[in-house]
């Protein structure tokens, strides 16, 4: 079987090296009458090939329906343990679109390496799914950034809005926070098309490959993979007294004979070392042993030798030198131990000299816990749509946060805030209240209750809004915010000793106040939600 499978592995690698469509190269044909011969054990072939010579078996095959899917699947289970080579993956675009859903997919839903393999090569090869298809995927398991960003390249670009709304629905159903968050960001990629190209799956040291390059155009020729050049170890320097002898190299019987021997492992270093037998001819002495015994002599005698140290010195200075070295790291835990509180205080103010048992946001000074992290991540993805003005798509992310994290005030003000730009002031309100009860300094929450008052026609409790607004922060927002209200409510002198106390404040800039009975419109600097 193996002299098969070798012969076999020849022509399919000079099928590869011919120019040309695949199926039109003059090795074709011989190829195909060897993978005739190699029917009868298919199963081991297409696990003891190479894969891309088992994908050359399998498209010169003639096996036909589930027999043909057996064997892909076979064949992609084995080589989704290692990131396909280019090559490959063009062979893989050979298959339709239905053989690679129904055996290369299933192997998506893994974890771990193998499905972050299946989903990159998914996406490669432009494999696109039905609509309902992401809801289980996405169930399957946990989904790294990447992966999610190359399941997003296998929507179709016309079903992505309704695929978004249909996960929109799906979320509010599931109590997985996981999958919560593993849908959100999926929408966001999908909504944003953030994924152009697949991206390389993230995955541990000794799973990868080079990276691939760009897919060959069509009729281009696929040849295999160069392997990368050996790099050998400097051999030891030879004396000018000792002969030069090398050995011969010995030629492979499949080399000789024209044939590549594939099985044959390249060394990984030269030797170092020339056997005694090889240098050895009629009438020539053994010198390789010399050689040897002097390439063999230890480094440390020839550095003693260089030094001039006793060995009875060289057997000290190890156990002393680790002595030293745990004496002075001790002086120096015990001189931070046992330090005087009070000098450490002085010269680091809010520190007690030892580390400090929790983290503290440097913003919002609240402590770092795994539910401060996970509303957080929520907060900051609203203030992305935030940006966009899709307060709708906002506020479920804000709301979210406060699900992990009820203390989250930037989220509750962010909520409000969503709330009031949908036209749902009354609950937006009632945010502001309860935001206001938790911290009565908190920046535009007044403001915010102060339009809203103004809508309803309560011009006592919007006054005291902006009034209270206006003392916090005293910047321009506010200043204009509360001028304007005032001349609309008859007080124009008021309104007038305002405008030029902000005016002299804010030379830059020429403040007027809005015409009575008409929206504020008058310039303000730097307003924010």
């Amino acid at each position: 079987m193996k002299a098969q499978f070798d012969e076999f592995t020849r022509r399919a690698t000079a099928l590869l090296n011919e120019p040309g469509i695949l199926e039109k190269r003059p090795a074709w044909q011989i190829v195909k009458a060897g993978a005739i011969s190699l029917a009868p054990v298919a199963e081991n072939a297409v696990t003891q090939l190479e894969p891309e010579i088992a994908l050359i078996f399998l498209l010169a095959s003639t096996f036909t329906g589930s027999k043909r899917d057996s064997l892909l699947k076979s064949l992609f289970g084995a080589a989704m343990n290692r990131l396909p080579s280019d090559n490959f993956i063009r062979l893989m675009s050979k298959f339709s679109q239905a053989e690679l859903k129904d055996n290369l997919l299933p192997f998506v839903y893994e974890s771990g390496p193998r499905g972050s393999i299946a989903c990159f090569v998914a996406a490669r090869l432009k494999v696109t799914l039905a609509t309902e298809a992401f809801q289980y995927f996405l169930s399957a398991r946990a989904w790294s950034p990447t992966d999610l960003m190359n399941l997003s390249l296998l929507v179709k670009p016309e079903e992505a809005s309704a695929l978004c709304s249909h996960l929109e629905k799906f979320v509010p159903a599931n109590d997985s926070k996981v999958l919560r968050d593993n849908i959100n960001e999926f929408r966001y990629a999908v909504q944003n098309h953030l994924a152009h190209e697949p991206m390389l799956p993230e995955l541990a040291d000794g799973e990868t490959s080079p990276p691939p390059s760009a897919p060959a155009r069509a009729g281009e020729t696929m040849r295999p993979p160069q392997p990368a050049p050996v790099t050998a170890k400097p051999l030891a320097p030879i004396s000018q007294s000792t002969p030069s002898v090398s050995a011969p190299i010995q030629t492979n019987r499949a080399e000789a004979a024209g044939k590549p021997n594939l099985s044959q492992k390249i060394p990984e270093t030269l030797p170092t070392e020339v056997p005694a037998e090889k240098s050895e001819g009629p009438g020539r002495p053994n010198q390789s042993q010399p050689q040897s015994q002097a390439q063999a002599k230890p480094k440390s005698e020839s550095l003693d030798v260089a030094l001039h140290i006793p060995e009875s010195i060289r057997r000290l200075l190890l156990p002393v030198g680790l002595t030293m070295l745990f004496l002075t790291l001790g002086i120096i835990y015990s001189t931070w131990y046992f330090s005087d509180p009070e000098v450490m205080t002085s010269t680091t103010p809010a520190t007690a000299g030892r580390a400090p048992s929790q983290w503290v946001d440097a913003v919002s000074q609240r402590p770092v816990t795994a539910r401060y992290l996970a509303a957080d991540k929520d907060f900051r993805m609203g203030e992305l749509f935030l940006t966009r003005d899709k307060f709708a798509e906002a506020l479920k992310l804000f709301e979210d946060a406060l699900a992990a994290e009820p203390a989250h005030l930037q989220a509750l003000v962010r909520s409000g805030y969503c709330r009031m730009q949908l036209g749902d002031n009354k609950k937006a309100a009632e945010i502001f209240r309860r935001a206001l009860s938790a911290d009565a300094g908190l920046s535009s929450v007044n403001l915010y209750l102060g339009r809203i008052h103004l809508a309803a026609n309560d011009n006592a409790a919007a006054e005291k809004h902006f009034r209270a607004e206006f003392k916090l922060s005293a910047d321009l927002t506010s200043g204009m915010e509360l001028a304007n209200f005032l001349n609309r409510a008859g007080k124009q002198n008021e309104a007038m000793e305002l405008i030029a106390e902000l005016q002299e404040k804010h030379p830059g800039k020429m403040l007027v106040l809005a015409p009575t009975g008409s929206e504020n419109k008058t310039e303000r600097g730097g307003d924010q939600p």
